[in-house]
């Protein structure tokens, strides 16, 4: 079986290449000018669910209201909350892109060193 299918999700079968084209713009998503509105809109995404039901199960018009505010101050201060946590994980994984850089440049020098010490095979 060739690509992925609903239930393949293996690493081998995911072209590196094209999540290597998504990591700037992910690491933007996460720590460019636009990350914290960005952060708090797909946080209010994930709350979606828990307003309709909000809303379509209260009746008085103030209640509805006042429990919406309610669930979305809720939601804006838990978003808040895994703002950092997000920023952090992008600097990590810019330190690792670095050390992997790094490392790339050393091996390539090593193999460098050894191709002239022996000869090319």
């Amino acid at each position: 079986m060739t690509g992925l299918g609903p239930l393949r999700d293996d690493a081998d079968s995911v072209d590196r290449s094209f999540l290597e084209s998504f990591r700037d713009w992910v690491r933007n998503g996460l720590t460019g000018s636009t990350a914290t509105p960005g952060h708090l809109i797909r946080s209010m995404i994930a709350f979606l669910p828990a307003y309709v039901v909000v809303a379509l199960l209260l009746s008085p018009p103030v209640l509805r209201a006042a429990v919406l505010v309610l669930a979305v101050l809720l939601a804006l201060v838990d978003s808040f909350a895994f703002i950092a946590l997000s920023r952090r994980l992008a600097q990590r994984c810019g330190a690792e892109d670095r050390e992997n850089a790094r490392t790339a440049r050393q091996h390539e020098y090593e193999r460098e060193q050894y191709e002239r010490s022996y000869g090319h095979r």
